[in-house]
């Protein structure tokens, strides 16, 4: 006899191998950073967008003067608030506690890549 499984079984399973990063507020409110392979395809798009805008930014930021380096720090706040819209649960709680602190919206998506990346496949026993 086959067994029947079910997209809730399926959507545990995937919870549990991809799990979110969680962010504790303060006063109880805890936000969930989605993993890219959670998200769909038109908010994958866009958080890869933004983080090619990011690493445009910082690659090009030490070529021009200083005027060019506020333009460019304005750049890495928008794209890092806009990563976070898309993988957020709570985007305006998180982007609102975060307050446009460009050294904090870098920290946080920095561990949202290290903790979300997709584990590495297990060797078989031989």
């Amino acid at each position: 006899m086959s067994k029947i499984f079910t997209l809730d079984s399926f959507r545990a399973e995937a919870e549990k191998e991809y799990a979110p990063t969680k962010i504790d507020l303060g006063d109880g409110v805890v936000v969930s950073l989605k993993s890219l392979i959670r998200l769909n395809k038109n908010a994958r798009k866009a958080v890869f967008k933004q983080l090619d805008v990011l690493n445009a930014v910082k690659d090009g930021a030490d070529e021009e003067s200083d005027e060019k380096s506020l333009e460019d720090l304005d750049a890495l706040v928008s794209s890092a608030s806009n990563i976070l819209a898309q993988v957020a649960d709570k985007p305006k709680e998180l982007l609102d506690a975060l307050d446009g602190d460009l050294a904090m919206l870098l920290e946080v998506i920095k561990e949202w890549m290290r903790t979300t990346q997709p584990g590495e496949a297990e060797s078989s026993p031989s």
